[in-house]
């Protein structure tokens, strides 16, 4: 029913996924398109139901990594402010929440489970690696149950996340310190 993903840095987010099934990405099979390297797995969070903070350590869509940690606030599923020292990089993520009505929703929430893959400082190959987690922004209408519309879709990744899911008055920890848990 609810996913939290929560980071040493002072991620500490919370979100509904009741209804949207987790997509694996393990390993790549006939007739369908996939990324390599392989390794996550990935839902559409249910829409305006994400609230909490996102601290953020490692890359930024096709951005890189930023120099120092940013982090957002959201409420309601969507970002309501961006903090960095750096203000360059500020203002490049701010850039990207704001192309478009749906941009700044919380569209996908992700978790790295290929020890093979390398931090490379590389969206599409960090957000494998074992020991990450990523929270996208914007669209999500090609992922199950995803209703978010927007121009852009920007993954934003954190190292070493504690994850655990809720069903009910079950909490089950999934991750550990970017460790499974189970």
């Amino acid at each position: 029913e609810s996913l939290r993903l929560q980071t040493g840095l002072g991620t500490d987010l919370t979100m509904e996924v009741a209804g949207r099934p987790f997509v694996s990405d393990l390993k790549a099979v006939p007739d369908c398109c996939v990324n390599l390297p392989c390794g996550e797995v990935y839902c559409a969070p249910v829409e305006g139901t994400a609230r909490g903070v996102l601290v953020v350590d490692g890359p930024v869509g096709d951005e890189g990594v930023p120099p120092m940690p940013v982090r957002m606030e959201i409420e309601d599923g969507r970002a309501t402010s961006v903090s960095c020292d750096d203000v360059l990089w500020r203002e490049r993520i701010e850039r990207h929440l704001d192309h478009d009505q749906g941009s700044r929703m919380v569209c996908e929430v992700g978790m790295g489970l290929n020890p093979g893959a390398r931090l490379v400082g590389r969206m599409l190959e960090d957000e494998k690696a074992l020991r990450t987690a990523h929270v996208a922004f914007g669209d999500n209408r090609g992922f199950p149950g995803g209703r978010s519309a927007s121009g852009r879709h920007v993954d934003f990744l954190v190292h070493l996340p504690t994850v655990s899911v809720t069903r009910g008055e079950d909490t089950t920890l999934v991750l550990r310190d970017g460790d499974l848990a189970l």
